[in-house]
């Protein structure tokens, strides 16, 4: 009953909508394990349905989901700390750090440098006929260009393998190798200062995986009550009346 008077509440039951449980994730927090950018990104939306009902302004004489409502934990401040991490598609954002901000620059002004050498050196190599085609490619991270493999001599540089036909090479061009391994290097910076962001977030909360865990077997409960509330809108049902004495 108390549940039916909630149904036209979209903000409350709309985010709990495909969502699958986060049981094994909270596991691993709670067991100090790092989580990684999806586990985070399914917490994030358990905690915006929890944060939906803590919020929610309830009709009066709703004595069951005013009680679940204040069991609730306060999730607000998590959200907005998840938030300044992560992306709304998930991902992590650059503005996760300082230093994550710097790697990002950084590799943006490589990949710019080496893009416009490879062109130029593209263009060259393509009016002599060395290459397979006027373009650029990339193969484990590193820009090459895609030669010949009757010309594969012409091209100074370090080889990389062959295409499936074995009619072409990819060679990184010596012009642009130094600039390559900077890449690389700056790859693997970001990697690492991506895995000490997500070290810290799952150690600064894993102390509370046992309170999100609660509300959400809290939440998983009322959506099920809810579903059942619907139900019995859609059959014109009738609220059972429990009296004293049955009349015979």
């Amino acid at each position: 009953q108390e549940a039916s008077q909630l149904l036209s509440k979209t903000d409350l039951w709309s985010g709990l909508q495909d969502l699958e449980s986060p049981s094994a994730q909270l596991d691993r927090l709670g067991r100090q394990s790092v989580l990684d950018l999806t586990e985070w990104s399914l917490l994030r939306r358990w905690l915006r349905a929890i944060d939906a009902f803590s919020q929610a302004v309830l009709p009066p004489g709703l004595e069951r989901v005013s009680a679940l409502v204040a069991a609730l934990p306060s999730v607000a401040q998590t959200l907005q700390q998840l938030d300044r991490i992560l992306t709304p598609e998930g991902e992590l954002s650059e503005n996760a750090s300082p230093e994550l901000s710097r790697i990002g620059a950084e590799l943006r002004g490589l990949k710019r440098e080496i893009s416009g050498r490879m062109e130029t050196l593209a263009r060259e190599y393509t009016q002599k006929g060395v290459l397979q085609g006027n373009y650029t490619d990339l193969r484990d991270g590193r820009f090459v260009l895609p030669v010949k493999l009757s010309h594969h001599q012409d091209v100074p540089g370090l080889h990389h393998e062959a295409s499936a036909s074995k009619q072409t090479v990819f060679i990184d061009p010596k012009e642009v190798t130094e600039l390559n391994n900077r890449l690389r290097q700056r790859q693997n910076d970001w990697l690492q200062e991506v895995h000490r962001i997500l070290s810290a977030l799952s150690k600064d909360l894993a102390p509370q995986s046992r309170a999100w865990a609660a509300a959400v077997e809290l939440l998983i409960y009322w959506d099920a009550v809810q579903a059942r509330a619907r139900v019995a809108l859609h059959y014109q049902g009738l609220p059972i009346r429990c009296g004293d004495h049955l009349d015979l």
